[in-house]
């Protein structure tokens, strides 16, 4: 897997294109209000569209978190790699079990979902935060630590609302899931990105 980052830049596209085009097949869902997991519910008209294309999205970002595993020679990578194996694992596991629909009791398969969406959150922000340390003494790398770090930043400061969102304020819900998502997203697009073009000789 020596080119495993290719696995990282087409899951960060996958999702972005995921979010995209399911909000433009559903009339009337709004990025605004709305999860994105709603687009994978039981419920959602674009379920067999849907659940292809985030399978395909966490799929990939395990083959990415097991090249970049084998790849990194640091303690602190390693644990990023680790980390974001369990992001993926924990997203697979929330598309087995969909969340519940929003003012709905609370199901078993929706308490689950929101167990590892728990997971999910608290171990994007370890992969992030372990991967500024990991590369904060390596010169070639330095841009990739002060990335992570403040993409890192963004999700810890924004991942509290949308925690609370659902209840406080419902309407916003969908716009600070994904501050929080895509602050992730576009870590782990220019991660990829900036480790293919350190192993491709390019970044000086």
């Amino acid at each position: 897997m020596k080119k495993f980052y290719y696995f990282g830049i087409a899951s960060a596209v996958i999702y972005i294109f995921a979010v995209i085009l399911g909000g433009l097949i559903w009339p009337g869902y709004s990025h605004l209000a709305h999860a994105i997991s709603a687009l994978t519910m039981a419920t959602s008209p674009n379920q067999i569209i849907m659940q292809p294309l985030f399978w395909a999205y966490n799929l990939l970002l395990i083959a990415f978190s097991i090249g970049y595993y084998r790849w990194g020679n640091r303690k602190f990578i390693k644990l990023s790699a680790a980390f974001l194996f369990l992001v993926a694992f924990s997203g697979i596991v929330m598309l087995i079990f969909p969340q519940d629909i929003l003012g709905t009791p609370l199901t078993t398969h929706g308490l689950i979902h929101l167990i590892f969406a728990g997971v999910a959150a608290l171990s994007t922000l370890e992969a992030m935060f372990l991967c500024a340390i990991g590369f904060w003494k390596n010169n070639e790398y330095k841009n990739l630590s002060r990335i992570s770090l403040v993409l890192g930043v963004v999700v810890l400061a924004s991942g509290p609302f949308t925690a609370i969102a659902p209840t406080a304020l419902p309407q916003f819900f969908g716009l600070s899931e994904r501050i929080t998502i895509g602050s992730f997203i576009v870590w782990l697009f220019l991660a990829s990105y900036i480790i293919s073009k350190q192993e491709k000789g390019t970044i000086k």
